[in-house]
């Protein structure tokens, strides 16, 4: 019987090795599952930290916009008023212009269109001919 017997351990042991090694594999899976699991959540993560920068430079880059375009009209309001004094002060147009002053300056800078094209205002608004001053056409 001890044939038997050594039979018996020998496929004891061998089931033993088995079931350790099927273990391990599982185990091994376990980790690798954990891993792709952890990173589906950092990708997750960055691409919600993504989304709040864009939306944070976004809406920087609009007030910015909106504080430059105030700023754009201030100015433009201030050069009408003082071009009108200038009218007042005596200053003709033809010596403005040489100068280089406009009469008036354009509701908004040209800059390239989309399409690549110069944006162009549809219609100037000069300043009126002042009564005292002859037109220049």
């Amino acid at each position: 019987m001890p044939d038997v017997k050594q039979a018996r351990r020998q496929a004891e042991r061998a089931a033993r090795e088995l079931i350790v090694a099927r273990t391990a594999v599982i185990g091994d899976l376990a980790v690798a599952h954990a891993a792709v699991l952890a990173a589906d959540r950092a990708i997750q993560a960055a691409k919600t930290a993504q989304s709040t920068r864009l939306e944070q430079t976004r809406r920087e880059t609009e007030e910015a916009t909106a504080a430059a375009v105030q700023t754009r009209t201030d100015a433009s309001t201030s050069y009408g008023a003082a071009a009108s004094s200038a009218l007042a002060a005596g200053w003709t147009r033809q010596e403005r212009h040489t100068l280089g002053h406009a009469d008036a300056v354009p509701d908004r800078p040209n800059r390239p269109s989309r399409r690549g094209r110069t944006a162009t205002p549809a219609h100037p608004h000069p300043d009126p001919p002042a009564p005292s001053e002859p037109s220049l056409q």
